[in-house]
């Protein structure tokens, strides 16, 4: 039998459901988010699972933000948290991506409107609709794929376009892309290129694949 005393105090420590978020936004890495969650109004934060979710508006819309880790595993475990918990109505994977096409500089920003999966040979539609009013210097169009590893070299760089006819890479998109499929969520991504197709990346590159993310 559960005395009233219990069963208050448990009701007390239990928070309510935040409302549905317009907008659920994921990344690899708290490099990538900064200067974004500067700028949030009335922000908030969660501990899930531990990582860390932040909250609040963005030009009137309110936003939630997973910081996930790196790789497609890392990526599925905080989506799946993201969209149970706040419930988005659309989904934006965004960070850093290797470029492939030797046409985009380092610094280019792109919305890809394919992501592409090396290991299945899957492929999925993005919605860059859900941006809304679109910056200037934002490129809509192209192929990303999403990978397993850091590409790293500049001839694996072209081997991987030359294979698959992508013109960026990353390891998180396809991802999150599969479960906004799932559940019906429209899904883009908006990748940075932090290394053009012509830049080698050190070998110390391979640390983002560790426990730490360093």
């Amino acid at each position: 039998m559960t005395h009233s005393g219990e069963s208050t105090a448990r009701a007390r420590r239990a928070a309510p459901a935040p409302p549905p978020a317009d907008l659920g936004i994921v990344a690899a890495l708290d490099i990538e988010i900064a200067p974004l969650i500067a700028r949030f109004r009335e922000p908030r934060k969660y501990s899930l699972d531990r990582l860390t979710l932040h909250e609040g508006y963005l030009e009137g819309r309110l936003v939630a933000l997973i910081v996930t880790g790196p790789g497609e595993t890392a990526a599925r475990r905080g989506t799946s948290l993201l969209l149970d918990g706040h419930r988005p109505r659309s989904v934006l994977s965004i960070g850093f991506a290797g470029g492939l096409n030797p046409a985009l500089p380092r610094g280019h920003l792109t919305c890809p409107v394919e992501i592409l999966h090396e290991e299945s040979g899957g492929r999925i539609t993005c919605a860059p609709s859900i941006l809304g009013a679109l910056p200037p210097d934002l490129h809509i169009g192209g192929r990303m794929i999403t990978v397993s590893r850091v590409v790293r070299t500049t001839a694996d760089k072209a081997a991987l376009r030359d294979r698959t006819g992508a013109d960026l890479v990353d390891m998180e998109s396809f991802a999150v892309a599969t479960l906004c499929a799932e559940r019906g969520i429209r899904f883009a991504s908006v990748r940075i290129v932090s290394d053009a197709a012509d830049a080698e990346l050190p070998p110390e590159i391979l640390t983002l694949v560790g426990p730490t993310g360093g």
